[in-house]
Order: structure tokens, then sequence, then C-alpha cells
């Protein structure tokens, strides 16, 4: 049986990792910041790779970057400098396989830039947007509290769709389509100016013909009443397809996920539904919902997965009883030949960070101490814990025929400025762009028969750590079987990236906190040691 791997958000974040805090030391001596990094590919095949720097000491006159390629053994292609000016910030980047999109802030200018290379690292367009005061001040508050979720993806053969925020009556966005085609083919669609709620925007699913955008309404910017829209719009054109929202008459309704499915050319939405008129952001779920919905809007079919006794380890219930709040990120779906779906997921919750609380309440009580009445603590004190995989198995109707959990060790992420207010699926958005997940990739096999899901997981006993393996979770001939092959890496370094490579092999990235080098080597995963999972 043969499986076809649909489109996802999650694919196109494996060339982002958790980067934003690697300083890396150059030839030169100078010291640079990892930006961003990942895999080229032709048709599904791994060609090389490459890796993007920012050098971290402003020139006098302007800010330097690199752009490093390699081949699929790591052999050095070449090795560009990119100059630009010293008021530029980097926001954003992506590649499509072809071209390399970054976006930047020119905070003095007050413009964003879409600037495109090619793999010489070449210019090949610039795209120039002006901002107001208002917008460039919200979006270096953005960079400052690194609070900035991914605005540009790629889209293989095509060009890039860009997410830009905007200040109108309130707050609203504007979403760009840059061809690397043809500019010609360049469109662009903003909110309305003169809406009287908050509206943001945000990139849910897209295949060579749609892109799907999620719109968030909300009268606030804080509230957790939000209004899900739905706006597809034509790759090509940026005709508008439909604009719906997204509602349930008995439910709260959370997205997290969607999908277009190839086979059968509609879209799987995939979220979790809520007592009516909940706030999800501080409520458990009843379960986890899934609808189908044609290419003109409608929603054809409703399917509600409850949580049952059974469900235990997937909501995530502790020892005395109580549910913890969970949300489920899906990496990947997988459409089978007979119209069936396996969805690969992972767990993860906010958490109330105990030591940013301590923190804060010793600021406030030294600054009372000082004389300064109005100290207004800027500390977040939510946390991320990224909990278990997930394997759900879909029926050809979406029935839930079969739920795996894949127990791993639980672990913080990070603190996250706003996590409290901000939905599933922003929250979900933003970890699975700084890389912190434990899921790495999924690759089929040359024939598309079988597919393997490729995650890092730490192990411990005792709650005392021994090892990192590198773990998959191959589909072969209707069985799910779990392999595990340790990762050798010293003690003082950090396994900060995983990329797929030839079969049975896998590159990863080591970073060296007190030499402040960054080692990429390739693994040969292990064959002999199998756990079956289901039969």
């Amino acid at each position: 049986m043969k499986y076809t791997a649909t489109l996802s958000i999650a694919l196109l974040l494996l060339t982002i990792s958790v980067l934003g805090q690697t300083i890396v030391k150059m030839e030169d001596n100078s010291e640079a910041t990892l930006k961003n990094s990942g895999v080229i590919k032709d048709h599904n095949k791994v060609t090389g790779y490459y890796f993007f720097y920012q050098i971290n000491e402003r020139r006098r006159k302007e800010r330097i970057y690199y752009l490093d390629l390699f081949d699929e053994a790591m052999n050095v292609i070449s090795k560009k400098k990119i100059v630009g000016s010293k008021t530029l910030e980097l926001i954003s980047s992506a590649f499509n396989g072809e071209y390399f999109m970054f976006k930047y802030l020119d905070s003095k200018e007050r413009k964003v830039y879409h600037k495109m290379y090619n793999k010489e690292a070449e210019l090949i367009d610039i795209d120039t947007k002006e901002l107001s005061k208002k917008e460039a001040k919200r979006y270096l508050s953005m960079n400052n509290e690194k609070a900035n979720l991914p605005e540009v993806f790629a889209i293989s053969d095509k060009g890039f769709i860009s997410y830009t925020y905007a200040k109108n009556n309130k707050n609203g966005y504007e979403i760009d389509f840059i061809s690397s085609k043809d500019e010609k083919l360049n469109w662009s669609v903003v909110s309305d100016i003169n809406a009287n709620i908050n509206k943001s925007a945000r990139l849910l699913t897209f295949n060579e013909d749609i892109v799907i955008s999620l719109i968030s309404n909300q009268p606030t910017s804080n509230s957790n009443l939000t209004n899900f829209q739905l706006l597809a719009n034509n790759i090509n054109s940026g005709e508008k397809h439909f604009k719906v929202e997204i509602k349930d008459k008995n439910y709260t309704v959370d997205l997290t996920n969607g999908s277009l499915l190839k086979e059968s050319g509609q879209i799987l939405l995939i979220g979790e539904f809520y007592p009516p008129n909940s706030a999800p952001s501080k409520k458990s779920s009843l379960g986890l919902f899934t609808y189908t919905m044609d290419l003109s809007g409608k929603i054809i079919d409703r399917k509600y997965h409850n949580w049952n006794e059974n469900d235990k380890e997937t909501i995530a219930i502790d020892e005395k009883g109580k549910k913890k709040k969970m949300s489920i990120w899906f990496h990947d779906f997988i459409q089978t030949e007979d119209g069936g779906l396996i969805a690969i997921g992972e767990k993860y919750r906010k958490a109330i960070d105990g030591t940013a609380v301590a923190i804060n309440i010793f600021e406030i009580i030294l600054f009372a101490f000082l004389g300064d009445y109005y100290y207004t603590s800027t500390e977040p004190m939510t946390k991320i814990v990224i909990d278990d995989m997930l394997i759900y198995k879909f029926s050809s109707e979406f029935e839930l025929d079969t739920t795996i959990v894949i127990d791993k060790y639980h672990r913080d992420f990070d603190q996250m400025y706003g996590a409290g207010s901000m939905s599933a699926y922003d929250v979900g958005q933003y970890i699975s762009q700084m890389g912190g997940f434990d899921y790495a990739f999924t690759q089929l096999n040359k024939n598309g028969a079988n597919f393997s899901v490729v995650y890092m997981e730490d192990k411990y006993e005792d709650k005392r750590y021994f090892e990192t393996v590198c773990a998959r979770i191959n589909y072969e001939d209707g069985q799910i079987i779990k392999y595990e092959t340790e990762m050798d890496f010293y003690k003082d370094s950090e396994i900060i990236n995983i990329f797929p490579s030839s079969d049975n092999y896998i590159l990863f990235s080591e970073y060296f906190y007190k030499e402040k080098v960054l080692e990429n080597r390739f693994l040969k995963l292990e064959e002999n040691k199998k756990i079956l999972l289901e039969k």
C-alpha cells in the first residue's frame, strides 16, 4: 500500500530550529548567531544543506550575514557573504528548494524588505513595504520579547507567502505572495482598515493551487474570546475562494491544524472541542474533533472523538486525578491509498514557571525597598512543557480507529511572553518554529509504501539522565515499530537539530558551548532494536 505525505506546516518548519541563542565562532574569530538551517531537496531526495548566520558585531555602516551551502555529504559548495544596512533586523526566513527568502525590518527607515537570493547567494529580487511608526514599533517590541511567530513560508516551485502585522483602526494583517518565477504573479490581501476588532493571520495549509490562512478575531489583544475564520486564496492569482467562520452550535472549538488532502481534494481540520462558551486557553478539552471541508468552504462532515477513561495518558491526568490543560500539535498527516489518515502529534501544555515567579517576587520587593513602587515586571511567568508523542489512525470516514501514545520524558522548553492568553494554535506554531518539539521529520521510503517518523528523546532512570536516543517510528507493512539509536555526543554539548539524509542515516548538528563551535555529523540508525507498538 502506498502513502502520500500531505503538505503541512510542520514539514516547512523542519528548516527552522532552536537557533536564536546559538552563538558560533566563525573562521575569522568573529561571533555569529545561527539564524536558520535546513535541507536542500530535489523531488524528495536530499541533495544538500544550508546554514545562515548573522555576524553579531555591527560594522559602522553595515551588517554582515553568511550563507553556507553544502552537498549531501557535507562537502562545502560555497560560503557567501551578504551585506546589509546596520539598521536591518532579520525577522524571518525560508527556502523553497530553489530560492532563499529573507524578511528584514529596517527600524530607521520604517520599512519591511523581502529579499530573494538564489543558491549562489546572488540577490534576485527585493520587495519593499512601508510601515507606520506604530507598526515599526510593534515589530521591534515583538523581536525584543522573542514573541514573533513565523512570518515567511516557502512554496515549492512557486514562491513565498509572507504575513505582516498592520496597524489600522485596530491591529490588522497583510498577506503577500511573492513569486519566485515572475513578479507579475505577486499579490496582496489586506484586512479591513476600518474593522473595530483586532485581526491577525497565520498560515494553516496549502497545496500547489490554494493557500489557506487562519484569521483570528479578538475584541482586545489579550482577550480569551477568539473567533476564527478560514481565508482561502488562489496561489497563482490571489483570487478569494472563500472566507468562512469556524464555529459549532454545540461546542467551542479550538482549531490547531489543517491539511489539504491530495487524494480527495478536501480540507481536513483538526483540533479540540470544549463546553460551549468556554475559554480554550483556560479549560481542558472534551476531546478531539475532525471536520471535512470542501473547496467552497462548506463543512461536509463533523466528527467528535470524546476522551474517555482509556485516554488518561492522552489527556494527562495527574496523580491527584486532576486534568492538566493539554494541547496537541500535529506535525504531519499521511494519507493512505485507501483514504485513511495517520496523524503524527505531540502533546504540550502551558505551566507556571516557579523560578520566574520567585525572581519576579524578589525583584518587586527589591524595587519597593529602593523606592520604585511603580515597578512592573516584564519577565514571562509561563513556560511550555513538551510531553508524549501521539499517533492517531483514522479510517477513510475519519473515524478514530487507534490511538498510540509514545511515552517519553516530559521536559521544559522555554519561557514564553504572552503564552497565557495565546491560542493553542499560536503557541504550537511558536514551539515548532523555535525547534521546541522533539519531533524532527517524517520521511517516505523509496517506493512510497512505508514511512518513518524521526524524533529525539532523552532517557532517564530514577529521574537521572543517562542517554539521548534518536527514535524512529516506522510503519512497515501494517505494523508500527519503534527503533532507537543511541546518540554519541559530548557532555559539554547539545544536539540542536536533526536532518534527514540517505536511507538509515541522519545528520545532526552538535553545539559546543565553551568553544562556541557547531559540528555536523552523520549517524547510522540501528536496525536491530525493535519495540513493537501495534500489529
